[in-house]
Parts: structure tokens; sequence; C-alpha cells
């Protein structure tokens, strides 16, 4: 049985919105790394990871203009827009389809790689280039069904623990 999240136009509705937020802070010369890692701790991510963003009536303007304000670093990379808007709408796919938050795809997945792999990637659709980049990372779990990741963590507890009668 597959509990994968189906693409749907929540989720292309939520995956434009994070990469025209990505793709602005590139353009206003943002470090890349910086922004990212401080909009993935804002609760506009975590409203999106939860879907919770729905309940409410936020913009990518709002949402830049708040992320953007607790930026107080003025140094360091800066990615082309257009690999930031990649970025943006490829982790909020995946958080989507897989049912996961963008900062456990981060966390094993570094920015810096994904920016690596774009001219790779960017032609391919955006769930090939999902499979692809979690495959050469060895990352398999984060492309595995969420039923799955739950029954393989069930049965690993439970394996570890005698049972008492």
């Amino acid at each position: 049985m597959n509990y994968l999240r189906e693409k749907d136009d929540r989720c292309y509705e939520l995956c434009k919105l994070q990469s025209r937020i990505f793709e602005r802070s590139a353009k206003e010369g943002i470090p890349s790394m910086y922004f990212i890692k401080v909009y993935l701790n804002s609760r506009y991510s975590y409203w999106m990871d939860r879907l919770e963003i729905f309940n409410y009536e936020y913009g990518d303007e709002l949402i830049y203009r708040q992320v953007s304000s607790n930026i107080h670093m003025k140094r360091g990379t800066v990615l082309a827009p257009h690999i930031m808007a990649w970025i943006g709408y490829l982790l909020r796919e995946w958080s989507y389809i897989y049912s996961l938050t963008c900062k456990q795809i981060v966390k094993s997945i570094p920015i810096s790689y994904l920016a690596s792999v774009y001219p790779l990637y960017h032609s391919l659709s955006i769930e090939e280039a999902i499979i692809r980049i979690a495959e050469s990372r060895g990352e398999k779990e984060l492309i595995t069904d969420p039923q799955k990741r739950l029954y393989d963590l069930v049965r690993k507890y439970y394996s570890q623990k005698p049972i008492r009668p």
C-alpha cells in the first residue's frame, strides 16, 4: 500500500510560493546558505511542512519580509536566482510528497550539494531529480514511503527491547 502524498494543486501552490521566496533572496543579494537556514527555522517553513499555511493569508511578500528582517549577515555566497528558485521548489515538493520537513532533507542533503547538482538535474522532472539526488548521496530513507519508515522504526524498536511476560 502506498502512502506517499500525491502532487496536487496544494503542492504546486506551496512549491511556487517557496520558490519565489528563495529566488527573491538571491535577487536581493542575501547570502543563500544563511537565508535558507533562517527560513527553515521560521514559523512559515514549519507551517508549510505541516500544511497549516493554508489556514493563514500569507503571501510571498509578507513571508519574505518577515524572514529577511531576521537576517543580519551580509557576507557569503549568493547563488543565482534561478538556482535558488529550483532549490526552493525541489525542497518543498520533496517535503510534500514524502511527508518530511525541509529541515530533515537539508540535514541529510546540504544546500551546497543541491546547488552543485543543479546543472545535472534541473532539466529533469522534480520527482526524478529527488530520486537521483537521494540515491547519489546514499540517503534512500529520504525517498522511502512514510508508512514503510514507520514500520521499520517500530520493528527496530521491538527487536532491541526484550519482551517480558
